[in-house]
């Protein structure tokens, strides 16, 4: 009897398990979700990360030109070479909505190097990867990111993240395809006008 019990408890404790984790996992990219992020941002030491935001170019042109299942793949095939190009037990992904996805990595004995490397391997990947539609036909597939150094000199996680998406905005404005850090005096300066 208690053998049956203790089995139930161990499959109820499964499920849940399983049920808990895809709700923060996404399901099209099955890298996490803005769930996770919403539920974990204020356990998320800034000093121990670099915060990237990408963006992929012109996603909304895919997605009218070959429909929203290209969309999808494409999508997936992005995600899929972010997750090739990063540190497994290291740094962290997440699809924060539509095109977008949030890049945290970690950074070793306070050398940024390694995480900007890991950025740089995401950005090289995806440029020299052929992103098929359907058996013939592919796509170059380009993305902007922007990049906060420091998101230890913010308060709070989502502060470090407006100052990432900054740093993509002025990448998506200067050409797209390219990586943009965050520049600390960019702010101060337009802040004293």
């Amino acid at each position: 009897m208690i053998a049956i019990f203790l089995l139930v408890l161990i499959i109820q404790a499964i499920r849940y398990v399983a049920v808990r984790k895809s709700t923060f996992v996404d399901k099209l990219t099955k890298v996490y979700n803005r769930n996770y992020l919403q539920e974990f941002e204020n356990f998320i030491n800034l000093n121990d990360y670099l915060l990237a935001t990408l963006d992929i170019d012109h996603f909304k042109l895919v997605n009218d030109t070959y429909g929203h299942d290209a969309g999808d793949k494409i999508l997936k095939e992005v995600a899929n070479t972010i997750l090739q190009s990063i540190r497994n037990k290291d740094d962290i992904i997440i699809r924060y909505g539509g095109e977008e996805f949030v890049v945290l990595a970690k950074i070793k004995r306070d050398d940024n190097i390694s995480a900007i490397n890991v950025i740089e391997r995401i950005f090289k990947n995806i440029q020299n990867k052929r992103f098929y539609i359907n058996e013939e036909d592919y796509l170059n597939v380009t993305v902007s990111i922007g990049i906060n150094l420091v998101p230890n000199k913010s308060r709070t996680f989502q502060e470090a993240f407006k100052l990432a998406d900054q740093a993509l905005y002025a990448a998506k404005t200067s050409g797209r395809n390219r990586i943009e850090i965050y520049d600390e005096t960019q702010k101060n300066s337009n802040s004293e006008m």
